[in-house]
């Protein structure tokens, strides 16, 4: 399955909730461009089987006077939003840059107005296929050690519409045990190592 369409499927299963989900919630804090902080929330959350889903949620609980262009990751992208005139279609572009410990990465993002409740106004989501490797893996296991942090710098989707938003998230001692074991569902199936091969002698006649 693409990429892109890992996005819709983590879109739909965040919107419906889906029943074998497991997902962690930690409380932090956004930084906007003038500075001052607003609440926010980190969501982990895991979908095992075949067709799951890793994802990391970043909610914001308030979006008033926002310098930021929001409506740029409304949505996945259409055929009008791809050509050079508006440049990359923001669930194309890796816009979001995530560091735990010492691991980051850069990944795309969408996003949508609403939630499972009315005081989360805007989510974030990055994703990825449960049981693959990919960017999220390294993100969230360091994220599953006690004493590390989540930075979430989310860039703007289009050029010259606002700042970058910063948010921190520092999980405690339960919530990190938490995270650990939701995630282990949605984690790569370790290799099995390699058997070394017998060797033969030949008698020599």
């Amino acid at each position: 399955m693409s990429g892109m369409a890992w996005m819709v499927l983590a879109g739909v299963l965040a919107a419906t909730g889906a029943d074998d989900s497991a997902q962690t919630i930690v409380e932090g804090k956004l930084t906007v461009s003038d500075g001052s902080e607003r609440p926010a929330q980190l969501v982990v959350m895991c979908t095992p089987g075949s067709a799951g889903v890793l994802s990391l949620q970043l909610q914001l609980l308030d979006v008033r006077r926002l310098n930021f262009d929001l409506d740029g990751f409304d949505g996945l992208p259409t055929a009008s939003q791809s050509g050079s005139r508006r440049g990359k279609p923001a669930a194309a572009t890796n816009n979001t840059h995530l560091r735990a410990g010492a691991q980051e990465a850069a990944v795309a993002t969408r996003g949508w107005y609403g939630g499972d409740t009315t005081k989360v106004p805007y989510t974030f989501s990055v994703s990825q296929a449960a049981g693959q490797k990919g960017p999220l893996i390294a993100i969230v296991t360091a994220l599953s050690t006690a004493g590390n942090e989540l930075a979430w710098t989310q860039n703007p989707a289009r050029t010259n519409s606002g700042q970058p938003l910063v948010a921190h998230f520092v999980p405690d001692v339960n919530q990190t045990y938490a995270i650990a074991q939701e995630i282990k569902p949605c984690l790569p199936v370790p290799e099995a190592p390699a058997k070394a091969g017998r060797k033969r002698s030949r008698a020599k006649g």
